[in-house]
């Protein structure tokens, strides 16, 4: 019980306070950086490495880039899901950056 207030505290506070600032065009990887930190960090931490809330470790993901975009605009899971959250661009921003940890 304490785990599903612990997660359902969590999504409500990252609902509440993830906002995307969106993609410049002279400074791209920093925008998609703050983009992810702010609101994918907090589960996944800023290496992917996290795990918090069943969070799965992005650097093991053998998910391609289409899977991965369609898990952050659909969620998964205990993900909620970004379709409203961030624009396409962001989202699939997000999916390649996450593609680049080791």
């Amino acid at each position: 019980m304490k785990y599903v207030i612990l997660v359902s505290s969590l999504v409500l506070v990252c609902m509440g306070s993830c906002t995307s600032s969106g993609l410049s065009e002279g400074n791209q990887r920093d925008d998609v950086i703050k983009i992810y930190n702010t609101n994918c960090g907090i589960c996944h931490g800023k290496d992917g490495r996290k795990g918090l809330a069943g969070a799965k470790f992005l650097p093991e993901s053998e998910l391609n880039l289409k899977e991965r975009i369609s898990i952050i605009t659909n969620g998964k899971g205990q993900m909620m899901p970004y379709k409203n959250i961030l624009s396409e661009k962001e989202i699939k921003a997000i999916a390649e950056y996450t593609m680049t940890f080791e």
